[in-house]
């Protein structure tokens, strides 16, 4: 078996959107490797009750840290309030936490030189979507309307 049994999903909107749609859709709850939980709003009590779910876990729970931006102040808060948790259980959080974000934002920033886990960082620009959200079935995903591109940054259309 792996080192996780536990994956918490910390992120707010498309961040947390996303993954929670395709836990819910292709999750099979009797024979899934990992027990998906969320973060994803600012609700002391809803994360106190995840924190609570997840006590006697948390050595065996891998922490996704979304956000696009990297400096989303809810993702952020969240993101505390599990190191702290982790922290408190006498562990060293930067061997479970993982960020997915733009590349060079401030929580990639914090991912790196913390030494984290692992750390996925995405160049495109903001309009795009990144690894894990709402609408990140390709890539880059559809344009917005009104942000069309020809071509993306890295040269691919």
């Amino acid at each position: 078996k792996g080192k996780f049994t536990h994956l918490l999903v910390i992120g707010i909107g498309g961040s947390a959107l996303g993954p929670q749609f395709v836990s819910h859709a292709l999750g099979q709850p009797a024979k899934d490797k990992l027990t998906v939980h969320f973060f994803d709003n600012t609700d002391p009590d809803g994360i106190d009750y995840v924190l609570a779910t997840l006590r006697n876990q948390l050595a065996k729970t891998l922490v996704v840290v979304i956000s696009k931006s990297g400096g989303t102040a809810e993702t952020r808060n969240g993101m505390l309030e599990a190191i702290a948790a982790v922290k408190a259980a006498s562990l060293d959080y930067t061997k479970q936490f993982v960020a997915i974000t733009g590349a060079g934002s401030k929580l990639d920033q914090t991912a790196q030189s913390e030494g984290w886990l692992a750390r996925f960082a995405n160049g495109t620009p903001p309009q795009r979507p990144i690894a894990i959200g709402s609408e990140t079935l390709s890539p880059h995903g559809p344009p917005r309307p009104g942000h069309e591109e020809t071509e993306a940054p890295n040269g691919r259309p």
